[in-house]
């Protein structure tokens, strides 16, 4: 559970910086802060734990490594998203990076910084979009 929360605070920590709106609205309240932090615990650990039972159900099978390439082509896709939507990055690399926890959760989701927004709003709806199919 300790790994959970650590990841959960880690979350609403970077969407704290990243969105403006965000802060003053958690500022307002402390439970706020409380299902913030629920939300993000919950969308992480619950997108880990599907992945994990869908491995582990599929282990017996002789086209296991199937499920081991869709969650690859999952996190290309996301890279993919990134490098096309993402803006000019000092360092693309930066990007292959960003793609791992992305395939956990979604970080653009509460971007709202000026010149950010577009870009992030692009990359959400394309992400959630796929992983809803």
């Amino acid at each position: 559970w300790l790994s959970f929360m650590s990841a959960g605070f880690g979350l609403m920590e970077m969407d704290y910086r990243a969105s403006t709106a965000l802060m003053t609205q958690l500022e307002s309240s402390g439970w706020k802060w409380v299902v913030h932090f629920l939300f993000r615990t919950c969308e992480m650990g619950l997108r880990l734990v599907a992945i994990c039972v869908w491995l582990v159900m599929l282990r017996p099978q002789p086209q296991f490594w199937v499920a081991e390439l869709a969650i690859f082509l999952d996190y290309c896709y996301v890279v993919s998203v990134l490098f096309a939507f993402g803006g000019r990055e000092k360092y693309p690399e930066a990007n292959l990076l960003i793609g791992v926890p992305m395939v956990f959760a979604n970080l653009a989701q509460f971007v709202d910084k000026p010149g950010f927004i577009l870009a992030a709003r692009g990359i959400t709806k394309r992400v959630v979009v796929v992983r809803l199919l």
